[in-house]
């Protein structure tokens, strides 16, 4: 047992090195500018790590530092305020903060950030990234540095978190989870709490474990979204389930069984290019600014697939080896703090302000018009979800950002 103990130990010793060598590498890589760089700082593991190395690639050079402070609902949204985080990483790397208050007039700025998207997408994030880069442009900086990649090469989002509570229910019976899942359905969901219990259980309809899993990456059951649909669309969707695109794409990686690898496989190949790469790169460069992503340099990608799983996950710990790599360069607090997201006030934001929007974006008379969705169902999800009946507010969302891009790039391109 010890000597397995100082193996263990050894092993991660070495590999924290390794892949403390690798960011330094890949950041100091993307340093190389001829124009003045800045940093997001979210107050997370990933940037404040992006910002560290930096720090130690071009000593003596300042950080300018940027940071997003948002209306953020923790009962609600069930993260922490990033904005002491933020504070602290900047005093420990000696960085100017740029506090970026965002307080958008959302009903407003809703149809901007889908004009800038170009596209449908459910998440309030790129006004996160719009807002910053806007400020970036204002001082002259055109180029910012970020961490997007860190959650999805290290295993860093709550979903990944959800194997370690599955061994808990591995001897109970398929016919059982199956089951808990109906009766999961109509759970309320009054707290992140119960949310989130709520989307584990959720999560065994399926056959297959391979089901379960690719159920972690919707919000609401295939069939609840299905009948979204008006009546010919809803025939046009019938035996269709999106969950085979992401089972079918395993078979490029026939050799790995390892269930948490086989995730994080998706996350880099649909999540982040379809989702938070897309959304980063379309939001900056509508200031102008371009975002670089140290965590995606080749050889830093290639060195994390070599990485155990096991230290990608330990227990419950997140980005179990990357957060060794932040333990000799940042405040502990920061290291192992809870996962926020760059995220804002969506649930708040879809029952409140744009309650009345969603209402009107989804009467008899626009359903008719966009030939999409059914006006009763989509109202009475509104209601369910305003009433804590289930948990919608992001499919709502992105409800209304189909609805917002048909307007703008379909029914106005028929009209004139």
């Amino acid at each position: 047992m010890l000597q397995t103990q100082t193996v263990t130990t050894g092993l991660l010793e070495l590999l924290t090195t390794l892949m403390t060598i690798k960011e330094f590498e890949a950041v100091r890589r993307q340093l190389l500018s001829d124009v003045p760089i800045g940093f997001f700082l979210s107050g997370g593991l990933d940037s404040g790590l992006v910002a560290a190395m930096a720090k130690q690639a071009s000593p003596g050079q300042a950080l300018t530092c940027f940071t997003i402070e948002t209306a953020l609902s923790s009962h609600r949204e069930g993260f922490t305020d990033d904005l002491p985080y933020a504070r602290l990483a900047a005093k420990h790397l000696g960085a100017d903060l740029d506090i970026v208050t965002a307080m958008p007039d959302i009903v407003r700025d809703f149809d901007k950030m889908i004009w800038h998207l170009d596209e449908p997408q459910a998440d309030a994030a790129p006004l996160n990234v719009l807002n910053i880069s806007a400020r970036a442009r204002e001082q002259g900086i055109v180029v910012l540095l970020g961490g997007t990649g860190g959650d999805d090469l290290f295993s860093g989002y709550r979903r990944h978190q959800s194997f370690y509570y599955e061994q808990f229910t591995a001897f109970v019976p398929a016919a059982v989870k199956a089951a808990l899942a109906r009766r999961a359905a109509n759970m309320w969901v009054s707290s992140s709490l119960l949310r989130r219990l709520k989307k584990f259980l959720v999560h065994f309809n399926g056959d297959s474990e391979e089901e379960w899993m690719a159920n972690y990456f919707g919000w609401l059951p295939i069939e609840e979204n299905k009948m979204l649909f008006n009546e010919s669309n809803r025939e046009k969707l019938k035996g269709y389930d999106p969950r085979r695109h992401l089972i079918e794409s395993l078979q490029n990686i026939p050799l790995e069984k390892n269930r948490l690898n086989q995730m994080l496989y998706w996350e880099l190949k649909y999540f982040l290019p379809d989702h938070n790469l897309n959304y980063t790169d379309k939001m900056s460069m509508a200031h102008g600014v371009e975002v670089r992503v140290p965590y995606l340099d080749k050889d830093l990608v290639e060195f994390s697939t070599t990485i155990p799983p096991e230290l990608k996950m330990k227990g419950l710990t997140t980005k179990y080896l990357l957060r060794k790599v932040g333990e000799r360069h940042l405040p502990k607090e920061i290291v192992y703090r809870s996962k926020t997201g760059f995220g804002a006030p969506v649930r708040d934001w879809i029952t409140g302000p744009l309650d009345a929007r969603l209402r009107a974006a989804f009467t008899p008379e626009m359903c008719k018009r966009h030939n999409l969705f059914d006006s009763q169902n989509v109202l009475a999800l509104v209601e369910k979800n305003k009433n804590d009946v289930l948990d919608a507010s992001y499919s709502l969302w992105g409800l209304l950002a189909i609805a917002s891009w048909w307007e703008q790039f379909v029914f106005t391109t028929k009209n004139t």
